[in-house]
């Protein structure tokens, strides 16, 4: 087989491996093909969240921000946003970068993913701050900082 072959079968991870890859062929085809699903499951949680949540969360106004869904509604979407915030930290951490530099922005960006989802935001805004809403800001900084 040759190298176009394998970047063939890689385009195409839906579809079977062709029947003569040797095995280490296609087990390189099985890992290329987990990664291409791996992204797209996190492109989906990722673009689908903001509008589950909007949905979801009942008649009223556009919130503010999607931590703040957390407790908008009587906190209806709570197990939603704290769901996927997990996922997507889980999925980000044990993610192989291209890079040693790349692998440690992940790992922490899954961590703040965590951490935003362990520590509620203040609520109502404009309440005092609680050491929870601190490490929350904190966390979604810096989440945002790495993912950039």
């Amino acid at each position: 087989m040759t190298p176009e072959d394998v970047h063939a079968a890689l385009a195409r991870p839906d579809a079977p491996p062709p029947a003569d890859l040797q095995p280490a062929e296609a087990i390189a085809t099985s890992i290329s093909a987990s990664y291409f699903h791996l992204r797209r499951g996190m492109a989906l949680i990722a673009f689908a969240l903001p509008v589950a949540l909007w949905l979801g969360g009942g008649p009223g106004r556009l919130q503010g921000s999607t931590s703040a869904y957390y407790h908008h509604a009587d906190g209806r979407m709570r197990d939603v946003l704290v769901g996927a915030l997990w996922a997507l930290g889980a999925f980000l951490y044990f993610y192989e970068g291209y890079s040693r530099r790349e692998d440690l922005a992940l790992g922490g960006v899954g961590l703040a993913a965590v951490l935003v989802a362990v520590a509620p935001m203040g609520w109502p805004t404009g309440a005092p701050a609680t050491l929870t809403g601190r490490l929350h800001a904190a966390a979604a900084i810096g989440f945002f900082l790495l993912i950039a």
